[in-house]
């Protein structure tokens, strides 16, 4: 797929792809969780921990108060196609699924700008040799 193609399908200028992670920030600590600084622990009643170093779901984050976090999205990486990109997050999930940095990845394609336009713009001219 050329420049061209690749800003139709997207409905986006001169379109890049940013493959980013997702990094979770708390406000407070869900009911029933506890952060040591590395991980989160899951602790009882009186505060003793039950299990260590575990996973936050969504669920448990609503339940517990639905604005106690917000999500900060990191970009890992830049592509000039999506397909691309979503196969490069797919084969490394590996890396966005550690309970201590929170889970998730995403594609997001936007516009570029600047010299970096201009040169997306003129592959497809000497593709086509113009």
């Amino acid at each position: 797929m050329n420049h061209s193609e690749r800003c139709f399908s997207e409905s986006t200028r001169d379109v890049i792809f940013l493959l980013q992670s997702r990094r979770r920030i708390f406000f407070r600590e869900p009911e029933g969780f506890e952060h040591d600084g590395e991980g989160w622990n899951r602790v009882d009643d009186n505060g003793e921990i039950i299990e260590s170093d575990c996973y936050v779901s969504d669920d448990e984050v609503a339940a517990a108060d639905s604005e106690c976090y917000i999500d900060i999205w990191d970009t890992e990486g830049v592509w000039l196609d999506r397909a691309e990109a979503e196969a490069w997050g797919e084969s490394h999930a590996y890396r966005f699924e550690n309970p201590r940095k929170n889970v998730g990845w995403k594609v997001y394609g936007m516009p570029s700008y600047g010299e970096l336009a201009k040169l997306l713009q003129s592959q497809d001219k000497e593709r086509d040799g113009k």
